[in-house]
């Protein structure tokens, strides 16, 4: 019994040094910049210097969305030593990453001896710098609802503000869930320009967007005349579909597109009056989609996409 207590202390404090040294190598390489700077669209800049006692050897980048699953793992290249400087550049052309979305990034450091070194997680907002925004902003219930524009007076921007604040209050009424603690709309002068942004970040065009995982809607109206009916309009659908990805608990798979969509449609302040009329020749026609074809993502042609709101709406 007494030589099994004898091992067993002899074992627990090697672990304790094993595992002190260990710490010991964690600590020895030292980081003095991390920091990244970025071009919407084209390239995130990394920026980094690090040294240490002995050769730092490899350095590797790691890259994750708030709000998405995935880590990517980039190996950058370096010149091997004590002390090193990296400026890294990260083509985003080349990976879709989410317009506005918050972006955590650190660094993993190894030396010659094996010792290893992660940095702490930083954050980039992600957001279209190519311009200068004007904003808007209230907390209805506690929720932070902000508005960005780009053309147009403030009332402009204040009109949309008061349509979010009536459309988030109604949906939540129909709804019953938790919303986002911050909601962020942007608003693009035009559907092209809209359409710019998101093909240069590697999403498909529709007329709005909202990318539920990060509280963020993206939509495209023109200021003038119309622009108070698009707001009532495209806020409502969009806002609708952030409130059914957290009423989904953020599955949103488990709801089929005819439900989330119909949703969305029946929300809007001003509906589109074509879609009735398109909904009643299309039963004349026996030219109804089946159920089956709206559980699935809706048709790309525009035509087609008209008639699968159109029945989602009913």
């Amino acid at each position: 019994m007494g030589r099994v207590v004898i091992s067993v202390i002899a074992l627990i404090i090697l672990a304790t040094i094993v595992v002190g040294r260990a710490e010991a190598q964690t600590t020895d390489i030292d980081v003095e910049v991390s920091d990244a700077e970025y071009d919407f669209g084209q390239q995130i800049t990394f920026h980094l210097k690090a040294t240490a006692p002995t050769t730092i050897t490899k350095a590797n980048l790691f890259l994750s969305v708030e709000g998405q699953p995935d880590t990517t793992a980039v190996p950058v290249p370096i010149d091997p030593g004590a002390e090193i400087s990296v400026d890294f550049q990260y083509d985003t052309a080349g990976h879709v990453l989410p317009p506005f979305a918050v972006i955590n990034y650190w660094w993993q450091l190894h030396d010659e001896e094996g010792a290893q070194h992660s940095t702490e997680k930083n954050l980039l907002y992600y957001s279209d710098n190519r311009f200068a925004w004007q904003s808007v902003a209230e907390k209805p219930q506690g929720i932070s609802l902000e508005v960005y524009w780009l053309q147009g007076d403030v009332a402009f921007g204040q009109s949309a503000l008061n349509v979010a604040v009536r459309a988030l209050s109604e949906i939540y009424r129909q709804l019953q869930e938790p919303v986002p603690g911050v909601i962020r709309i942007f608003i693009y002068p035009s559907e092209g320009e809209l359409r710019n942004i998101l093909n240069l970040t590697g999403y498909g065009w529709s007329g709005g967007q909202a990318r539920a995982d990060l509280g963020v809607i993206l939509i495209g109206i023109p200021d003038g005349p119309g622009a108070l009916g698009e707001m009532e309009r495209l806020i409502p659908h969009e806002l609708t579909h952030l409130l059914v990805y957290q009423a989904t608990r953020r599955m949103p798979n488990h709801v089929p597109p005819w439900l989330d969509e119909g949703l969305a449609t029946l929300s809007e302040f001003r509906r589109d009056p074509s879609r009735p009329a398109l909904l009643k020749r299309a039963l004349a026609e026996d030219g109804l989609f089946p159920l089956q074809v709206l559980c699935a993502p809706f048709p790309n042609d525009e035509s087609a996409a008209l008639l699968a709101y159109a029945q989602s709406e009913s």
